[in-house]
C-alpha cells in the first residue's frame, strides 16, 4: 500500500521559499548593520522649517542669477558662429560662381537701377528696402551655390528682413555711379571684377553686416563711391561678421572708418578723410 509522504510538494516549496526569504531578510539586515544603514524601525523623519526651505530657495535664486548671464552669452556665441557659417557659405558661392564665370565674381545690385533685376547677386523688388525687407535671395546669382535662403539671414537679425548682407561696392571697380541712374547702363557695364584684380584677397571683406539696430541693409551693397554713408551693424556684442575675397570668415571688432579702409581698393581709392 502506497502511503502519502507527511511531506507533499507543495510544503517542500513553503518550506524552502520561508527559509529562503528569512535568509535574504538576514543577509540584508547584516549588510545594513556592515554599511551603517539604519533600519527602517531606527530611522526618523525629518522635517524642514520654513526658514530652512526659504534659504533654500534663496541659494537657488543666487545660482539662477549667477548662471543666466552664462547661458545667455553662450547662446549668443553660438549664433554668432553660425552667421559665421553662413558669411563662409556665402563666401564659397562667390568662389564658385567665379570658377563658373571665366573669374568674374556676380554682379553686384546697387540703389533704384537694381530693384526688380535677377543678374544680381540678391535680388530686392525695390529700393530702399523696407526696414522688413523685400528680398528673395532665391532669385540672386549666387543661391545654386547655396541652396538656403537661410543662409543669408544672421540668426541675431530680428529686424524681419530675409538679408542681413551687403557685398562689398569695389566688386563692380568704380562704374556704379552712373548705374544709380541707368538700369541699362548698370545692367551692361557694372560687372563684377575679375577674381585677379582683388589685390590682397585674404585682407579685404567680400560681405559684411550692413545696417544698424532697427535696420538691415537697404540694397545688398555696402557702397564706398559716394560719401561714408553705408555703417556697419554691430549684432555680435559690438563686432560684425565678414567674409574676405579668399572665402575665409571672420568676426572682428572693426569702427566704421576702419572698415571702409579695409573694403576700398578699386580705383581711385578714397581716403574718406580719415
Amino acid at each position: 500500500e502506497n502511503k502519502q509522504h507527511p511531506l507533499s510538494d507543495q510544503k517542500i516549496t513553503d518550506m524552502l521559499t520561508e527559509e529562503g526569504m528569512d535568509i535574504a531578510r538576514r543577509t540584508v539586515a547584516k549588510y545594513r548593520e556592515l554599511e551603517g544603514i539604519p533600519t527602517a524601525s531606527a530611522r526618523k523623519v525629518f522635517k524642514f522649517s520654513l526658514l530652512e526651505l526659504l534659504v533654500v530657495i534663496a541659494i537657488i535664486a543666487i545660482l539662477a542669477g549667477l548662471l543666466l548671464p552664462a547661458l545667455l552669452a553662450s547662446k549668443e556665441t553660438a549664433r554668432g558662429k553660425l552667421c559665421l557659417n553662413n558669411q563662409r557659405q556665402l563666401g564659397t558661392a562667390f568662389l564658385l560662381y567665379c570658377g563658373d564665370n571665366d573669374e568674374f565674381y556676380p554682379r553686384p545690385v546697387n540703389g533704384a537701377c537694381g530693384a526688380g533685376q535677377t543678374w544680381g547677386w540678391i535680388y530686392y523688388d525695390k529700393f530702399p528696402v523696407p526696414a522688413k525687407g523685400n528680398f528673395d535671395p532665391a532669385k540672386g546669382t549666387v543661391f545654386p551655390y547655396v541652396k538656403d535662403a537661410r543662409i543669408f539671414l544672421c540668426p541675431l537679425d530680428h529686424t524681419g528682413s530675409t538679408c542681413s548682407y551687403g557685398v562689398n561696392s569695389d566688386i563692380a571697380g568704380k562704374a556704379t555711379k552712373p548705374c544709380q541712374r541707368n538700369p541699362t547702363y548698370c545692367r551692361e557695364h557694372c560687372e563684377g571684377l575679375r577674381a585677379s584684380s582683388v589685390p590682397a584677397p585674404a585682407g579685404i571683406p567680400l560681405l559684411l553686416e550692413e545696417g544698424s539696430s532697427v535696420a538691415t541693409t537697404n540694397d545688398g551693397f555696402f557702397d564706398l563711391d559716394y560719401s561714408l554713408r553705408d555703417h556697419l551693424c554691430f549684432r555680435h556684442r559690438k563686432a560684425n561678421a565678414f567674409s574676405f575675397f579668399d572665402g575665409h570668415a571672420e568676426i572682428l571688432k572693426w569702427s566704421d572708418a576702419e572698415n571702409w579702409k579695409h573694403c576700398d581698393f578699386a580705383e581711385p581709392v578714397n581716403d574718406y578723410g580719415l
